[in-house]
């Protein structure tokens, strides 16, 4: 993209920090922000944030390093947690209403996953697992994110459906034509 993706404006924020709103909006436990690629350029901007913020050195490695990495970091500062609330920066259009519907659904302790099922029938995130796939979550090493686990235990995920929400940014295009269609000239 030429510069950091969670960097460009959103909302008149940045994208990652649009995304630290919607998670501040649920008024909840420990906020964690997972860094890798431009750390360096990207941490000063959270320093207003009451969030925790931790670098993943090995995010070259794929997005389940990072999970990974992010809920290691989380258990050695909350050792009771219930669950852990995965997102994404690069989907903007989440809204705090549809996170706590997730949070809603959840039960601790009914071993579940509340995962957003996309258009094409793909499970992934927003997901909120349960504790008790915490040392599964810290074992990921691939770039697929949490879907293995996803799928190991279908039979606990409870899905919702984000519908329009669900755009994400992987490309400089994808950016300007998302930003143009959600925001006034």
């Amino acid at each position: 993209m030429g510069t950091p993706k969670q960097l460009l404006p959103w909302a008149g924020n940045t994208l990652l920090g649009h995304a630290v709103i919607k998670a501040k909006e649920l008024a909840n436990d420990t906020i964690m922000v997972v860094l890798g690629a431009h750390s360096e350029e990207i941490k000063p901007t959270l320093v207003n944030e009451a969030v925790v913020v931790t670098v993943h050195k090995d995010w070259e490695k794929g997005l389940g390093t990072s999970i990974a990495w992010g809920v290691t970091q989380l258990m050695q500062r909350e050792a009771l947690l219930d669950g852990v609330l995965i997102m994404l920066a690069d989907q903007p259009l989440i809204t705090s209403d549809y996170l706590s519907s997730i949070l809603n659904r959840f039960k601790p302790e009914d071993q579940s996953i509340i995962a957003t099922i996309y258009s094409d029938q793909k499970l992934g995130v927003p997901a909120l697992f349960d504790r008790c796939y915490f040392e599964e979550l810290k074992e990921l090493t691939t770039d697929m994110g949490a879907k293995e686990i996803m799928h190991k235990y279908k039979e606990k995920v409870v899905l919702l459906y984000a519908e329009e929400m669900l755009a994400d940014i992987d490309t400089l295009d994808d950016y300007r034509r998302l930003y143009a269609a959600n925001h006034l000239s």
